[in-house]
Formats: structure tokens, sequence, C-alpha cells
């Protein structure tokens, strides 16, 4: 019996680490492909208008850039502090802009559900956290 018991762990032991060594790794996302998704996901939720997608495209295709150039540029060292406050510049900006392209209904459900996705990232994290 104790064999058995040996063998099912181990056979689900080799299952598992083949299952995740075959799990192919995300390519990560160009700031083009970055800018195109939350543009497409804005028009849809906020009832955008051709004027208005194209404005809020240019604007976070701007942000995204910046932000690569930023994580370049912050990527040999360990400063987390001034590329964070930099990247809540480069934020505000960008929230400025959106702010101008939209209308004032739309630009108070884009703070709200802003807000929400924020608050979805921190409940992820504080679990990752205490999952340790």
């Amino acid at each position: 019996m104790k064999k058995i018991i040996a063998m099912c762990l181990i056979l689900g032991l080799f299952i598992h680490s083949t299952i995740a060594q075959t799990t192919p790794a995300r390519e990560p996302k160009t700031p083009e492909e970055k800018a195109e998704a939350v543009t497409s996901r804005l028009t849809k939720r906020l009832s955008l208008t051709t004027e208005q997608a194209a404005k809020v495209k240019t604007i976070q295709l701007e942000r995204f850039q910046k932000i690569e150039a930023l994580k370049a540029q912050y990527k040999e060292t360990d400063d987390k502090v001034a590329a964070r406050s930099e990247a809540k510049t480069l934020t505000g900006e960008a929230d400025q802009k959106m702010k101008e392209a939209l209308t004032a209904e739309q630009y108070t459900r884009y703070e709200q559900q802003r807000q929400e996705q924020f608050q979805k990232h921190r409940e992820r994290a504080k679990s990752r956290r205490s999952g340790r």
C-alpha cells in the first residue's frame, strides 16, 4: 500500500513538472499593442467617438513609449523611488490630456474604472504577499 501511494506521489510530481515546463512564456507587448488594447477597451466602456479614440490612442501611445524609455533608463540602477516618481508624473500628464479629450461624464467614468482597477491590483498584490 505504501508503495502505491509513493508511486502516485512521484507520478503526480512528474506530471506537474512536465506541465510547468511546457507552459509558454508570454511575450511582452509593445507600446503600440498596449495603446491599442487600452484604446479598444476605453472605446467600448466609455462610448468614445472616432475622434476621441484617435486622441486617446495617441495619448496612450506616448505614455507607454515614455514608460518604456523610463524602464530602460532605470534598468541599471536600483533607484525605484525616482523611477516611481517619474512614472507618476507621466501618468499625471497623460490623465490631464485624457481629461481634455473626454467629456466630463466620460472622464468621471474613466476615473471610477481606474480606481476599481487600482483596488483590484492592490488586493491581488496583498494576497500574493500574504500567500508566501
